[in-house]
Parts: C-alpha cells; sequence; structure tokens
C-alpha cells in the first residue's frame, strides 16, 4: 500500500543518491507517473491504493502514488521530513500494537498536522487528489525537492546513527545554507549526529578546517545560552588532525561540532543513553 512508503523512505532516499532512471531524479519520475495516472482517470484517488496497486487497475502504482503523496507532504511543512523518516514509523509501531489493523492512519494523524490539529487520513486523501490535478505537470515538478535536497535533508535520528571512527571531509556546500564549504560526514552536508554514552569517538578532519565542540550552535562563531566563543573541551582530546570525544554519563545531551576558522560549516550532536 502507499502507506508503507512512509517507513521505507530511507531506502528511496537511498535509491535518489545511488541511482538514476535515464540521469533523472527517481523521485520527479514517480512524480510524472502519478501524474499521468491521476489525469487520465478523473474517479482515481490516493485511498485507492490503500492495498496495492487499485486492484491491479495501475500496476505498480502505489509506488508512484505513495511518493508523491510524500514528498507533497514535504512541500506542505519543512518540518514534515523529518516526520516521514523518523517520527512515522515509531508512531506506526506503537498505534498499531493499540489497534491492529487501523496503525497506518492512527500513525498518520498522530504525526502529522494540518493548521495545527491533527492530520486526518481522509482530509489528506481529498488534499492530494485536488493537488495532484490542481496544475500542469511541469508546475507540480518544480514544487518537488531536488537530489540534493533529499539526500542532504538533516535528521536527527531516535538511535545512534555513527560508528566509532569518524571521517569528516570539507567541500563546497550543495544545499544554499549560507557561506561557502561545509563538513561532510558519510557523504552528507552537516549530517546531525546522534552518539551514545558510554562510547567514545575519534573524528578525522582536513588540516585546513579544524574540528571543534561546542554547547552552542557554531561555536565561537554563534551564541547561545552558553554564550558566544566557547569550547567544549570535557573529555576531548586532540591528536594532529584527529580528535577523540568520551561521551559520558555527563556529556551534554545536545553539542554541536564547528570549524574554529570558519563559521557555519558545522552541525548537531544528540547524546542518547
Amino acid at each position: 500500500m502507499w502507506q508503507e512508503h512512509l517507513t521505507n523512505m530511507d531506502s528511496l532516499r537511498q535509491s535518489v543518491s545511488l541511482r538514476s532512471y535515464a540521469q533523472k531524479n527517481p523521485i520527479q519520475e514517480y512524480q510524472r507517473e502519478a501524474y499521468d495516472m491521476f489525469a487520465l482517470n478523473n474517479a482515481l484517488s490516493l485511498e485507492n491504493f490503500n492495498m496495492g496497486d487499485n486492484g491491479g487497475a495501475n500496476e505498480g502504482g502505489q509506488y508512484s502514488a505513495g511518493a508523491a503523496a510524500l514528498m507533497y507532504l514535504w512541500t506542505l511543512d519543512a518540518t514534515n521530513f523529518q516526520k516521514i523518516m523518523i517520527d512515522y514509523y515509531a508512531n506506526w509501531a506503537e498505534a498499531e500494537a493499540l489497534r491492529s489493523g487501523y496503525g497506518w492512519s492512527d500513525a498518520f494523524k498522530n504525526t502529522f498536522t494540518k493548521n495545527d490539529s491533527p492530520y486526518e487520513i481522509s482530509t489528506f486523501y481529498s488534499d492530494f487528489n485536488n493537488w495532484i490535478r490542481s496544475d500542469t505537470k511541469a508546475n507540480l515538478k518544480s514544487q518537488f525537492k531536488s537530489k540534493n535536497q533529499i539526500v542532504h535533508a538533516d535528521l536527527l535520528t531516535t538511535t545512534e546513527n555513527a560508528p566509532v571512527n569518524i571521517t569528516v571531509t570539507a567541500a563546497a556546500k550543495v544545499i544554499d545554507n549560507g557561506g561557502n564549504n561545509k563538513y561532510f560526514i558519510d557523504g552528507v552536508q552537516q549530517k546531525s549526529l546522534v552518539l551514545k554514552e558510554g562510547k567514545t569517538y575519534t573524528f578525522t578532519y582536513p588540516s585546513g578546517h579544524p574540528f571543534k565542540f561546542s554547547q552552542s550552535s557554531d561555536g565561537t562563531h554563534g551564541s547561545g545560552s552558553y554564550g558566544s566563543g566557547s569550547t567544549y573541551t570535557t573529555d576531548v582530546s586532540m591528536t594532529g588532525t584527529t580528535v577523540t570525544l568520551k561521551v559520558t554519563a555527563s556529556t551534554p545531551k545536545t553539542l554541536y561540532y564547528f570549524c574554529s576558522i570558519h563559521s557555519g560549516m558545522g552541525g548537531k550532536i544528540k547524546i542518547v543513553d
């Protein structure tokens, strides 16, 4: 069913990064296919793909409709990407345990909002059906996120997402959020890291971009409740172009990594038990 894309978005995100259809963005190809399906049948609804491919009438249509629906959710609210990738899965598992067979719909309204109220799935069906038919294919395509926006979108997972040895590179930005060069980890611009208490992490960084930690966003370049000019050094050791962070019970739950020379290069670190 189309909702399964909500729990398979990480695979979809990887496919955008690693594959292409004739050098095209797979997400935009899904959107194109979805547009054609809905344009050919005025009675077609996203709801028709709840149990698969509309009873065989639209082979594989659940994938195109699902991807288009999820990208539509992202256009409604920038925070919905985090909700699609991380929050919905956790909510689905909990909702399904409480009401078997209805977890996907209950989780939807528990995860997404419209006008500050729970987003009922029936309302979303109507909104999507109207949107997919509201404009030309080209104009709808222009609303979708680019390949780089999908691959490099910032996500904060609920569990550890980094190995103990982390390679940090510096390169020109691919998402324009100010400045020029940015840190990249695992090929993702300014990746948010989730580190686990009790482990020690070693970061290897490029010599021209000294890698530091802070309790304030952007460290010595920024400001916050801990003041500007702060560098976090507790249980931190440095040797050459490597820096080691020992994560303990006393480590702040939120840290930031930054370049001590250039502003705007770093990202966020969350500590979990």
